[in-house]
């Protein structure tokens, strides 16, 4: 009799298991029946899209943490999970989130392109999630509240894209070597962006004068325009910048004494600088151009420098830079996305005196003009805690036959608060660097506070 009753039990259990996929649609049905249906009321549901990639990294990570990931019900592969994750860290995967109707919760969660400029399902990067419970569990308290409530940068999915405001409406980055505050932004379409700012630039790693060694601090306008904001909002179609050099060093009283080796300004100058990527035209859209130059405008007077006794020193009044980044030549997971850039520079170099007793300074010597090749290895990566910028250069003087081997290093936390710092150093022909020239060693360090929304 127990072995009977034992066979109905089993018997009578197997009914309930699901036995396939169509036993698992049946009790999805049964599930999904249990909440009031709301579906023809998709239209009126608030629907909004995360377009900060450090978040988005964030939410990603936290679901493959919890093995929530599926694309067509199934575990992501190896390639998928690179794929997914070099497309994230380029800021090119939106969430999308959707309230319940008749409440505040979220009812759904999808990763999807936004190349298409819908939001249909066609776009998906892995399978949404569509239940308020599961959404919050994988989230966390904490994160589905912060999400519920908004409070990052977002795209307002039931209005037209020029009332939500896309985009940084506040960026303030100090550094003390370029810092920039945003004061105005645009959109003009449903995707193009303009962003303006007040910008700093001291020195120039290209010419071998790092930070404070260059002895003009430029400041002016910067202008940036993006015609994808949504898909990428890290990468501008192009940017110009404009501005003046502010004379941050004078020379001091040798005496004539000889111990002039530092630069200082001599004239009044305009800065120039675009960069952007004409190439994508052709199907390069990973290769950024820019150029870049400081052109004299007139001479210092010696008023300008004071006091009675003369002073000798070197300048240098004009220089051109020309360089191109070949972006996202290879993705290496954790220590990031590898870019490469090069080009040459060419820059001249005066030696002048200032004697109380002239109006106008005395050149000593001709004027002569330097070319250096350059070339640079770059690693960076933003996940959503430590974000990193790590890149090693190496710079060689054509007409001085020296060259100097440079690392910089770029660590922020949260891309809020960090650190900048750069180190160079002769690689060889130490004994050829010029006299107005460090001939040891240069270090630039500056902490970085960044402020954005």
């Amino acid at each position: 009799m127990k072995i009977l009753s034992l066979l109905i039990f089993i018997t009578s259990f197997s009914f309930i298991l699901p036995q396939d996929e169509n036993d698992i649609n049946y009790l999805s049905k049964v599930y999904s029946d249990l909440e009031y249906d709301s579906e023809v009321l998709n239209s009126f549901k608030k629907v909004w899209i995360l377009n900060d990639k450090f978040i988005v990294m964030q939410i990603y990570n936290m679901l493959e943490k919890k093995n929530a990931i599926r694309k067509n019900r199934l575990p992501l592969t190896d390639a998928q999970r690179d794929t997914v994750y070099s497309l994230i860290e380029k800021g090119n995967i939106l969430i999308e989130f959707r309230k319940r109707f008749y409440d505040e919760e979220i009812e759904q969660m999808r990763f999807f392109f936004p190349s298409t400029g819908s939001i249909s399902g066609e776009s998906d990067i892995i399978d949404p999630i569509v239940d308020w419970v599961q959404i919050s569990k994988l989230l966390g308290k904490d994160k589905y509240s912060e999400m519920k409530l908004k409070d990052y940068q977002v795209i307002e999915g039931t209005k037209d894209y020029y009332e939500s405001g896309i985009g940084f409406q506040f960026d303030v980055y100090l550094n003390l070597t370029k810092p920039h505050l945003m004061f105005w932004s645009s959109t003009t379409d449903s995707s193009n962006k303009y962003l303006v700012y007040l910008f700093g630039k001291w020195g120039n790693n290209y010419i071998n004068l790092p930070g404070w060694f260059y002895h003009d601090y430029i400041v002016g306008l910067k202008l940036r325009y993006m015609d994808d904001l949504i898909k990428n909002p890290t990468k501008e179609n192009y940017e110009i910048e404009a501005g003046t050099g502010i004379y941050a060093r004078q020379p001091t009283d040798d005496r004539l004494g000889g111990g002039y080796r530092k630069l200082f300004s001599g004239g009044n100058n305009l800065y120039l600088k675009v960069g952007g990527y004409p190439l994508s035209f052709l199907g390069y859209g990973d290769i950024k151009l820019e150029l870049e130059t400081m052109i004299n405008l007139n001479n210092k007077s010696v008023s300008d420098y004071g006091g009675k006794v003369k002073k000798k020193f070197y300048t240098i009044k004009n220089y051109v830079t020309f360089a191109g980044t070949f972006q996202n030549l290879a993705n290496l997971g954790d220590f990031g996305i590898l870019d490469c850039k090069g080009g040459v520079a060419v820059h001249d170099v005066e030696n002048l005196l200032v004697d109380p007793s002239q109006v106008d300074f005395v050149k000593l010597g001709e004027s002569s003009f330097n070319t250096l090749v350059f070339a640079e290895g770059i690693l960076s990566r933003n996940a959503d805690f430590l974000q990193h910028r790590i890149s090693a250069y190496l710079n060689y003087n054509i007409s001085g036959n020296y060259m100097f081997f440079g690392l910089t290093t770029h660590f922020t936390i949260s891309n809020t608060l960090g650190l900048d710092f750069l180190y160079s150093i002769p690689a060889f022909g130490q004994e050829n660097i010029p006299f107005w020239q460090n001939q040891d060693y240069f270090v630039v360090f500056s902490p970085v506070l960044r402020i954005n929304y």
